[in-house]
């Protein structure tokens, strides 16, 4: 592999990267990323859901008075690998040491204040009832809670 310049170890510095992780996101970008292999189609009652139309019109209902409250915004991602959006949460995977430190341990020792408010706001995310689910040892803190559960998310 190539030896890296002092400005490039800057740069990943800055970034929050390591050296194993550049190579590791170069090597993905070299390879590509596998296409994934469907177990079957999804169908109707199948991860397809029919509604009727009494159903659909109350479906639409409550979506426009919602919109009364909220803000809605278009997300498309730039990519499908969507990794840049993603970074902080895999450098977090990567270089997170459960059971011997915290979030806000982590996020200073990263210079990543990002994961530290997704850390105290994890309860306004819409999946959040989801996230609770995920199963981690009885004494696990709640930073490695977090972790468990931004793993199963990125999975």
């Amino acid at each position: 592999m190539k030896e890296l310049t002092a400005k490039e170890l800057q740069q990943l510095s800055e970034h929050g990267l390591t050296k194993e992780q550049l190579f590791r996101q170069l090597e993905i970008f070299r390879k590509g990323i596998p296409h994934v292999q469907l177990e079957r189609p999804a169908t109707l009652l199948n991860g397809i859901l029919s509604f009727t139309v009494q159903q659909e019109k109350e479906r639409i209902d409550t979506f426009e008075k919602s919109l009364k409250k909220i803000h809605v915004t278009k997300f498309v991602p730039a990519s499908g690998a969507a990794t840049r959006m993603f970074k902080s949460l895999f450098s977090f995977i990567d270089g997170y040491k459960p059971y011997r430190e915290t979030i806000s341990e982590y996020s200073e020792r990263s210079g990543d204040a990002s994961l530290l408010e997704l850390f105290e706001n994890q309860q306004a995310l819409p999946f959040y009832e989801l996230l609770e689910k995920v199963e981690t040892d009885a004494d696990a803190s709640e930073s490695d809670i977090f972790f468990a559960r931004v793993k199963a998310m990125l999975d």
